[in-house]
C-alpha cells in the first residue's frame, strides 16, 4: 500500500479534505493515479476516490485515458459495473469518486487459491460469477464500449458478494478513435487475445476471451498460457488447446468447460457472438442438465459458434445515486490543518 504521506506518490495526506471527501488512507497506485479510500464529511458515505496527481507532467496520453474512464464510467449503469458518484475532471489534478467495494478483488481470492492449503471454488461460485461478468459485458458492450483490460485484478466484489467490473483506463468506444494505434500492442500480456497481441483491433470478442481467461483462472488458481505460448502468436503459432479443468482439480460442472473453450477460441469468429449469447448458455445449463454416462458430470448442449446469435434480453441494472444534495457546486480543495 502507498504511502499517503509521500508527496512523490500521493498529492493528499490523510486528514485532507477535497471537495467534501476526506481522506483516509491510500488504497493503490499505478501508472493510471492513486487510489483512496474517504468518507464523505456531510453525508459519512464511503468511497474509491482515484486522482491523477500531476496530470500534465503526466503526459496527455495519461490524461486522456483518464477522461475516457471516467466518460466510460458515465455512460454505464449495471449492477456489475462499479458506480461513479462523482467527477472533477477540471480540478487540478483531476479525480473521480466511486463507490467503494469493500469484497476485494478476484485476483486476492486467486491468491487464497493457489496457496499452500487453497482450495478451488465450488461450482455455483463460479456459475454465479460468470452470469455477473456476462451482465456486466452486456451492459458495457451496449454502450457501444469495449474494456480491453479484463483481467483478475479489475473485478471487484461488493459487500454481498456481487463482482463488478471496475478500471476502464483501456476502455474504448468502438464509434470512436483516437487512443488506439496501429500494430500497438495494449494490454496484460497474459490476459491479450491473440489478435490483441498482434496489434489488430479490439471488439467485443476481444473481452470474450480475456474473460475466459479470467474465469479459467478463477477456477484453477492457474493461468491457461505460458509466456511462450504467448510469444508463439507473434511467430504465428496458433494457441494450444485450452487446459482440462478437470486436469486442474477444479470443482466446475462439466459445461464450463465448453463454455471456456468457446470463450477464448483462438479466432475471433469461434468465440460468441454477444454477452446474450453467453447468458443463453448459463441459461441453458441450469435448466437443463443431464449426466454425462462416460465421465459422469453434469454437462450441457451449448450453442453454436455460427448459429444466429438470441435476442439480447434486458438486465436489471441500478442507478447512479444522487449525490447534488450532499456535494458542493464547484470542486474547490479544502486542506485541514492541525
Amino acid at each position: 500500500m502507498p504511502d499517503v504521506s509521500s508527496p512523490h506518490i500521493s498529492p493528499y495526506k490523510a486528514g485532507e479534505v477535497l471537495d467534501g471527501w476526506i481522506i483516509e488512507s491510500a488504497l493503490g497506485a499505478g501508472g493510471m493515479g492513486v487510489v483512496y479510500q474517504a468518507t464523505h464529511e456531510r453525508s459519512g458515505l464511503l468511497a474509491a476516490i482515484k486522482v491523477l496527481p500531476g496530470a500534465e507532467a503526466a503526459g496527455g496520453e495519461i490524461l486522456q485515458r483518464f477522461r475516457r474512464e471516467v466518460k466510460a464510467l458515465a455512460r454505464i449503469r449495471h449492477a456489475s459495473v462499479v458506480n461513479i458518484l462523482q467527477e472533477a475532471l477540471d480540478h487540478d489534478p483531476p479525480y473521480f469518486a466511486m463507490e467503494l467495494l469493500p469484497g476485494g478483488s478476484l485476483a486476492s481470492r486467486i491468491d487464497a487459491i493457489s496457496a499452500p492449503g487453497g482450495k478451488p471454488p465450488g461450482a455455483a461460485f463460479l456459475t454465479q460469477l460468470a452470469r455477473q461478468l456476462a451482465e456486466g459485458l452486456q451492459a458495457i458492450h451496449a454502450e457501444n464500449i469495449v474494456h480491453r483490460d479484463i483481467k483478475p485484478q479489475n473485478v471487484l466484489f461488493a459487500d454481498d458478494e456481487h463482482a463488478k467490473f471496475a478500471d476502464f483506463g483501456m476502455a474504448k468506444a468502438l464509434d470512436l478513435t483516437g487512443l488506439t494505434v496501429a500494430n500497438r500492442v495494449m494490454g496484460t500480456l497474459p490476459y491479450m487475445a491473440p489478435e490483441a497481441l498482434k496489434g489488430q483491433p479490439a471488439d467485443r470478442r476481444t473481452d470474450f476471451y480475456q474473460l475466459g481467461v479470467t474465469l479459467y483462472e478463477a477456477a484453477t488458481g492457474k493461468r491457461p498460457y505460458s509466456g511462450e505460448d504467448l510469444v508463439g502468436v507473434l511467430a504465428g503459432r496458433p494457441l494450444p488447446p485450452l487446459p482440462r479443468l478437470a486436469e486442474q482439480g477444479s470443482q466446475a460442472p462439466g459445461w464450463y468447460q465448453a463454455m471456456l473453450d468457446r470463450l477464448t477460441a483462438f479466432r475471433p469468429e469461434d468465440r460468441y457472438e454477444s454477452a446474450a449469447e453467453i447468458l443463453e448458455d448459463l441459461e441453458r445449463s441450469r435448466v437443463a442438465p443431464r449426466r454425462h454416462r462416460s465421465h459422469d458430470v453434469t454437462t450441457v448442449s451449448f450453442s453454436q459458434p455460427n448459429a444466429v446469435p438470441p435476442l439480447a434480453r434486458s438486465r436489471p441494472s441500478v442507478s447512479n445515486p444522487v449525490l447534488s444534495r450532499i456535494l458542493e457546486s464547484g470542486p474547490q480543495l479544502q486542506r485541514t490543518t492541525g
